[in-house]
C-alpha cells in the first residue's frame, strides 16, 4: 500500500477514497470551474493556463470537498515559461487531476536521544 508520512501522520494513500477523478473537456472548465485574471482552455486533455500578468492567474473548481484531501495532478511548464508554482507571468498545463479524501494514521513519534 502506498503511504505517504504527513505532518505526524501516516496518510494511506490506497485506502483514501477518490471523490473527483474525471477527463477535462471545454464543456466542464466553463461548468465546474471559477476562472480569474487568466486565460484558461481545455486542449488535447491538458487544463492550459496562461497569464501575462504579475499577479495569480487561477483555476478554481466550484465543487467543495469535505474533510482533509489531497490533490494530485500531472503538470508541465512550457517552453520560455519562468518554472514555479504560483503561474505568475508564466505558461502551465495541467492533466490527471485527482482529488482523494485523506485516510490516515497517527505516527508515533518518539525520539531517542544519541548522547
Amino acid at each position: 500500500m502506498r503511504t505517504l508520512s504527513l505532518m505526524k501522520k501516516q496518510v494511506l494513500y490506497d485506502a483514501s477514497p477518490i471523490l473527483f477523478d474525471q477527463p477535462l473537456s471545454t464543456e466542464s472548465l466553463q461548468e465546474d470551474w471559477i476562472i480569474h485574471h487568466s486565460e484558461w482552455k481545455v486542449e488535447d486533455g491538458w487544463l492550459k493556463g496562461k497569464n501575462s500578468g504579475n499577479w495569480p492567474g487561477m483555476a478554481i473548481m466550484k465543487k467543495h470537498f469535505p474533510g482533509n484531501v489531497i490533490v494530485g495532478f500531472d503538470a508541465a511548464t512550457i517552453l520560455h515559461t519562468l518554472v514555479g508554482f504560483e503561474a505568475y507571468a508564466s505558461n502551465i498545463r495541467i492533466k490527471n487531476i485527482t482529488v482523494r479524501q485523506i485516510s490516515w494514521e497517527a505516527v508515533n513519534m518518539n525520539y531517542k536521544p544519541e548522547f
